[in-house]
């Protein structure tokens, strides 16, 4: 199977996901290339001074100067991150100059005529020449059990909200949000006192066991018997400063 990853240069759970995917995978699963797009910490794009003032106006100065701080650390010491993974493993990536549904970026997604496209944090919405490129189609990660959770962040949310158990969904992306056909779904319980970040790289781990089973039922062959997510269920958008205090009193963590 021809595959191709969408997922963000993001070094804080990504490489744990990514490591383990590559891993697991079968002689007959090729990873052609994949695709990188900009990190987005906590949720907003960190590139411009206008996305970092709006993090340090939700999320705090300290927070904020502590992300950047490990994720400086995760660079220069560690030395573990999502290029570093895909060296080890010789996988070409890429960057996208454009949105990923240009006529360029499709052009470059063409040209590997994939089997498959797996998304993993891709924050970008998917519209038809996109989701057409694919023979199979679009598998899309999702860190809760859909259809509750869609939107934003759900781990912080499921966290914010004292749920007992969470989880990884995968499926077959359509021109909704958060919509199409579960192909896999994995639930785990949530751990007492479990930061956010913590959390977010146990669900990275059950997400790569969760592909690796999505790409064996692919290979059984059609017709796939996927249950159609419906419209119900919960969807959360970006906390704001009153979301995080209220998460942060009831003695919960964000790292």
């Amino acid at each position: 199977m021809n595959i191709i990853i969408l997922t963000q240069d993001e070094n804080y759970t990504t490489p744990f996901l990514l490591k383990k995917l590559f891993s697991g995978l079968k002689k007959e699963d090729k990873i052609s290339a994949v695709f990188l797009l900009d990190s987005m910490p906590i949720g907003i794009k960190k590139k411009s001074s206008s996305s970092i003032g709006n993090l340090i106006s939700v999320f705090g100065f300290k927070h904020i100067f502590s992300y950047y701080f490990r994720d400086i650390r995760l660079k220069l010491i560690k030395q573990r991150t999502v290029r570093s993974v895909l060296n080890a493993f010789n996988i070409p990536f890429f960057t996208f100059k454009e949105s990923i549904n240009s006529k360029n970026s499709l052009k470059q997604l063409r040209d590997f005529s994939p089997d498959l496209i797996i998304s993993i944090g891709t924050y970008q919405i998917f519209k038809k020449d996109l989701i057409s490129i694919p023979r199979i189609g679009i598998l899309n990660y999702h860190e809760a059990l859909l259809p509750d959770y869609k939107g934003l962040l759900p781990a912080f949310w499921a966290l914010k909200n004292n749920e007992e158990e969470c989880g990884i969904s995968l499926f077959l992306v359509d021109e909704g949000i958060d919509t199409g056909k579960i192909v896999v779904q994995k639930r785990m319980k949530i751990p007492a006192a479990i930061t956010h970040l913590k959390l977010v790289s146990k669900l990275k781990k059950l997400g790569a066991k969760g592909i690796l089973e999505a790409l064996e039922i692919f290979k059984k062959g059609e017709p796939f018997n996927f249950v159609e997510l419906k419209e119900e269920g919960s969807y959360f958008t970006f906390p704001n400063r009153k979301d995080i205090l209220e998460f942060e009193a009831s003695g919960k963590k964000l790292y």
